[in-house]
């Protein structure tokens, strides 16, 4: 092997493990997003809410129609298990977007809205359980 061979592969092992270190996080944060919950999986999740799910604040008998709120929802993996977040943001208080299903690839596409009620909730559902874990109205400024 030549002197500047040599060389040439001193100077390119550095980049070589930048690049690999680079792939491997790269590798490991698109793990630790999780997955993306399809249309079939939102719709068991929403026709699965029970009355007992739905925050103590509303008053018996008016459950919140759920299609008349902006769902926002994002799949993440816990424990090994595929779960899903959302956010339910009431059509009538935000001019956001319309009610409807909005997929979203992190928590932080939700919309940013610090009271407001039971008009934006918070939900948590285990994929694999096919059950609400938390579904938690906003506090009221």
């Amino acid at each position: 092997m030549h002197l500047s061979q040599q060389v040439r592969i001193q100077k390119a092992l550095p980049q070589a493990i930048i690049l690999s270190l680079v792939l491997l996080v790269a590798n490991l944060v698109g793990c630790a997003q999780g997955w993306t919950p399809d249309a079939s999986i939102i719709s068991k999740m929403e026709a699965g809410i029970k009355p007992s799910d739905i925050p103590p604040q509303y008053a018996p008998g008016h459950p919140p129609i759920i299609s008349q709120y902006a769902r926002y929802y994002f799949g993440y993996k816990a424990h090994n298990r595929r779960m899903i977040r959302g956010e339910l943001v009431r059509s009538s208080i935000s001019e956001m977007k319309p009610a409807g299903i909005y997929i979203v690839r992190s928590q932080r596409e939700f919309p940013v809205i610090f009271d407001g009620g039971c008009s934006v909730m918070h939900l948590v559902y285990d994929v694999e359980a096919g059950k609400i874990g938390s579904l938690q109205c906003n506090g009221l400024a």
